[in-house]
């Protein structure tokens, strides 16, 4: 029987193959035929031909890995390892789809005969199977496909045969994809009679499909009339049709994977009015369809001006909810889909979120979790919208071991900084729990809500109407008191207890001391106001939450919200500005961070920056805010503070 370990490795290779894909086609398909062969070495040794091994780790992706392997091989041009791979595949008792199996190797094998350049081999196979089985369908499709690219004459006789067939009655399987087929060759070679014959077999065949479907439902009429009331757009939400699909799940299904069907095989040409493969994404969003995944996985994976004109915003509002509650436990699936850089950048960012919510699931472990996102990163060949996700699930994920890569992604251009904001704020975001659990995606779905207050609908509750002037210079004045709230100084008496919680009298402690830097630059209270963001350092404690005080010093720490007080953005309206009062501000914090640093790196002979940097930074890497200082300082004509602070700049960078 095989072993936990033996599982695991093949797993961990097939991972590793499909993770080269980025970096060389050739290399991931010698890397999975490796893999591959190391699997089936072990069906060899067990006398064991199937897709069950009696493996957790495997069994469940035997099937999946036999189309991957078998479609890298192709691509990379390996044919003789695929034709091996597929008379392996022919071998194996497939328990689900076994027929499907067999059937795709057995045209495989003829393909890629053709592929290596022996297309009369192709032919004699092609010939062998449909003699044997000479109903099969998708035998004549791909038969008729290798003849289209290299023999004409023969092409145009398997054709007409094929017609005087369908006309004398002959059953076909798979005839609705023949005889889609056939309309498509006779399409292409002018013959618009026949084209439309097939089409019309073809639309036959689907209606007497869905026809058997609900034949036996009591609820037929009521589900169908549902379906046509969202086929196309309407002007109100269709509440009632959702109401009733929802109540009807099992016999909508059908109605609503055949519209994916339709928009991905019609593309840009489907009806601009048709809206059923939409509103199909949610409800089986809804429904948690895991055999719609690899439909609504091809529909997003069509170019980016393909997917844009299909679902339009769904994109970026619902798809990665969709994708998590339709996920089939491809995983090999996701993973090639974000190394596509053909598909669209927000659909690769969606799909993140579905690993990084598998993450959560504890489907994942944590080890493969960040090597995929290092692997990812450093893998980069520019910008990508891809990589502000990957920093959001680093922050979130609270990886305080990957901030090194943030950073790399930000000096490297491969974010948009105005995703996140600045280095500082990552750092904030990684040590920020809100009050709720943290997901990725929703973990069920509603779809009428999702799509009721949608802005198409007329009913819509996003349609407000225009605000009056008075109303907006209410809005206004009530976000300057959210950002700018009046902060109220407390006024201690002379015979009041300190406050410094010394228990002496105010008048005999703290009353006549001089008020400490920081006091001087802003009052106790308004640092605190300012502070509420700065992560927690951990004075105060939750299980299983990461803590400034893990990963630094205090001195640092206290260093840090100085620098803090002085460079991070402090919201508030534009037209209340006082930027001399914000650069004055700055500057004072900024210096009187310089003179703690200046302290620290001579107790501890630090000798540059970079070093100062590795043991104490946290919001901000010297050479950042020193470069600030020396401008402010310039621009205030503070003449021997800018000496004093550019001469240990320049001992520090030698």
């Amino acid at each position: 029987m095989i072993t936990t370990e033996e599982a695991e490795r093949i797993d961990g290779e097939f991972t590793n193959a499909f993770e080269m894909e980025t970096v060389s086609c050739r290399q991931a398909a010698e890397k999975m035929y490796d893999a591959w062969q190391d699997l089936y070495s072990i069906m060899e040794r067990e006398n064991n031909y199937s897709d069950k091994l009696g493996s957790d780790i495997l069994d469940w992706q035997i099937g999946n890995w036999a189309n991957d392997v078998t479609m890298a091989l192709h691509n990379a041009g390996l044919y003789k390892k695929c034709i091996e791979v597929n008379r392996q595949i022919l071998k194996i008792s497939w328990g689900n789809g076994g027929e499907l199996f067999h059937e795709n190797a057995r045209r495989d094998i003829a393909d890629e005969y053709s592929g290596s350049g022996n297309i009369q081999k192709c032919y004699q196979l092609y010939e062998e199977y449909l003699n044997a089985d000479p109903l099969w369908g998708w035998g004549w499709i791909g038969y008729f496909r290798q003849l289209n690219d290299h023999d004409d004459t023969k092409y145009e006789q398997v054709l007409n045969e094929l017609y005087e067939k369908v006309r004398s009655g002959v059953e076909f399987r798979d005839k609705e994809d023949l005889y889609r087929e056939l309309g498509d060759e006779y399409n292409t070679l002018g013959n618009q009679e026949r084209a439309d014959f097939f089409y019309g077999l073809e639309d036959n065949e689907k209606a007497i499909r869905q026809k058997n479907m609900f034949a036996n439902t009591v609820s037929t009429s009521e589900t169908e009339k549902a379906i046509e009331k969202i086929t196309h757009r309407s002007q109100n939400f269709p509440k009632e049709a959702f109401q009733v699909l929802t109540e009807n799940e099992e016999e909508a299904k059908p109605y609503l994977r055949e519209s994916l069907e339709k928009a991905i095989r019609e593309k840009t040409d489907l009806d601009s009015d048709y809206q059923l493969h939409f509103y199909a994404l949610f409800l089986l969003g809804q429904f948690q369809d895991k055999e719609a995944f690899p439909k609504i996985t091809e529909l997003v994976s069509l170019p980016p001006e393909v997917v844009s004109y299909l679902i339009g915003d769904a994109v970026t509002s619902g798809l990665s909810d969709i994708l998590y509650n339709t996920y089939d436990g491809d995983l090999n699936r996701l993973k090639q889909m974000i190394a596509d850089i053909k598909i669209d950048e927000y659909v690769r960012a969606d799909v993140l979120d579905v690993m990084g919510q598998l993450y959560l699931d504890g489907e994942i472990p944590e080890t493969d979790w960040k090597s995929f996102l290092l692997q990812k990163i450093h893998g980069a060949q520019g910008y990508d919208h891809i990589y502000n996700r990957i920093a959001d699930l680093i922050c979130r994920c609270h990886f305080v071991d990957m901030l090194p890569e943030i950073r790399y992604m930000l000096d490297h251009d491969l974010m948009d900084e105005g995703y996140l904001g600045k280095y500082d704020s990552c750092v904030d975001l990684m040590f920020d729990y809100g009050e709720e659990e943290e997901t990725f995606c929703a973990k069920s779905m509603d779809a009428a809500e999702c799509l009721k207050s949608w802005a198409m609908f007329a009913d819509s509750s996003t349609k407000n109407p225009d605000m009056s002037e008075k109303d907006l210079e209410k809005m206004f004045r009530a976000m300057e008191r959210a950002v700018n709230p009046l902060i109220r100084k407390k006024k201690i008496g002379r015979n009041d207890p300190c406050p410094c919680g010394s228990g002496k009298k105010y008048k005999f402690c703290c009353m006549n001391k001089p008020k400490e830097p920081l006091d001087e630059i802003e009052t106790p209270e308004e640092r605190r106001r300012w502070l509420e963001r700065y992560p927690a350092v951990g004075d105060e404690r939750k299980h299983g939450r990461v803590y400034l005080n893990d990963y630094y010093d205090r001195e640092s720490i206290e260093t840090d919200k100085i620098l803090y007080l002085g460079l991070m953005h402090r919201p508030g309206p534009i037209w209340n500005r006082d930027e001399q009062k914000e650069n004055r501000r700055t500057k004072e914090y900024l210096y009187l961070a310089f003179q703690r640093t200046v302290e620290m790196a001579n107790r501890e002979r630090v000798t540059s920056l970079a070093e100062f940097d590795k043991k104490h930074s946290i919001h901000y890497r010297c050479e950042e805010w020193i470069g600030r200082l020396l401008e402010l300082l310039k621009d205030a004509g503070d003449q021997a503070m800018y000496k004093e602070v550019d001469n240990w700049t320049k001992t520090m960078k030698k």
